[in-house]
């Protein structure tokens, strides 16, 4: 089954088609690059590092894979930026022969930004997505609003005095 959210042209927008074609070729000889989008290499970097995401956005409840392919503009830009950065680790991954900078400066990355999109800290937004129920507005009076209320309980000693959070006084 071939990836659904990113193809490999989306990838040779991001990452350096000639990089890639060094990383996909066995023979020492570098494939054309014409043929990286579509090269059997490629597209099981992407399904790998697309199943990745979708199972780590998935494993916490915070998008299922018909949102995420509903995505648009930049959400889903962005979203193919986070995918084709683990294909590139798939595909240094496949190379022991490279130095492990490359690997570990991809692999920090790619932690980095599944940990912030599991956790909530980064949410792929869609501009035609209608978000207002998940925020929250209270429309109440603030502490120092209630405190000038004049209530009864303020005014007599039959009511213990009111305790406001964190120490303050009103």
């Amino acid at each position: 089954m071939a990836a659904t959210l990113i193809t490999g042209t989306d990838l040779t927008a991001r990452k350096d088609a000639r990089t890639i074609a060094d990383l996909i070729s066995d023979s020492g000889s570098p494939v054309s690059e014409s043929a990286v989008p579509n090269h059997p290499k490629v597209i099981v970097a992407l399904e790998d590092a697309e199943g990745e995401v979708v199972g780590n956005l998935q494993a916490f409840g915070r998008y299922t894979i018909d949102s995420l392919s509903e995505l648009t503009g930049s959400a889903q830009s962005f979203l193919k930026r986070v995918i084709a950065e683990i294909a590139m680790i798939n595909l240094i991954v496949r190379r022991p022969d490279l130095g492990s900078e490359d690997l570990e400066r991809h692999e920090k990355i790619r932690s980095q930004w599944l940990e912030r999109l599991q956790q909530g800290n980064m949410i792929l937004a869609d501009e035609n997505t209608d978000d207002s129920a998940s925020r929250v507005s209270i429309d109440g009076a603030t502490l120092g609003e209630t405190a000038n209320l004049n209530m009864v309980r303020d005014r007599s000693r039959y009511f213990p005095n009111r305790v406001y959070p964190q120490g303050r006084n009103y």
